[in-house]
């Protein structure tokens, strides 16, 4: 699974018109591991995937600044055990997304 970083996925949606799937999880979550090499690596559905979504993977638990939408999202509290990103709990309030969230 292709992940694109924000700006190529807002470039990229003005060309051509697709839903965003976006994974939020800290890295080295097993079951986005597992997800990964056994769902997203399957052929058939990598290419359904690629066909249809834009595929856009988020560290959860980042603690850099990221400026989405004219916004700075940011970790407040970096260096806390399982403290989310301010964006990634935006992507989660969104109405009619497709996600996969890990914890």
């Amino acid at each position: 699974m292709n992940g694109l970083i924000l700006k190529q996925l807002l470039k990229n949606s003005k060309k051509n018109l697709k839903r965003c799937l976006s994974i939020c999880t800290p890295i080295g979550v097993a079951g986005a591991k597992k997800m990964d090499k056994e769902t997203f690596a399957h052929p058939d559905i990598a290419a359904y995937m690629q066909d249809h979504f834009y595929m856009v993977k988020f560290d959860a638990e980042r603690s850099d600044t990221v400026t989405f939408m004219n916004r700075a999202f940011v970790n407040k509290n970096p260096g806390k055990s399982r403290s989310s990103h301010e964006l990634a709990q935006a992507c989660s309030k969104v109405k009619c997304r497709i996600q996969v969230m890990y914890s």
